[in-house]
């Protein structure tokens, strides 16, 4: 796994490949339903690529770009990414 965010209930994996993003899913599913009684939701659960962008928490994730709004147009530079969100 190469890294994680989570804020609260909502978090975001990130692997590569995808099939280790696959495991890492059932791995994380099975805990939740075993463990707390809880599932994930199936329609928050995207397996896309960091090309695509990933919306997280009203903002739109990608590998060096962070954008907010609801179209999301545009992007912070990654550094100015990174004092936004702190």
């Amino acid at each position: 796994m190469r890294g994680y965010v989570r804020y609260m209930d909502d978090f975001v994996l990130i692997a590569r490949p995808k099939e280790e993003l696959v495991r890492a899913h059932g791995c994380v599913a099975r805990f939740l339903d075993e463990e707390l009684q809880l599932a994930l939701e199936d329609r928050a659960t995207i397996l896309a690529p960091a090309q695509q962008g990933l919306p997280f928490l009203g903002w739109r994730l990608w590998r060096r770009r962070l954008a907010c709004g609801r179209g999301m147009p545009g992007a912070a530079p990654h550094a100015r990414a990174r004092s936004a969100a702190a």
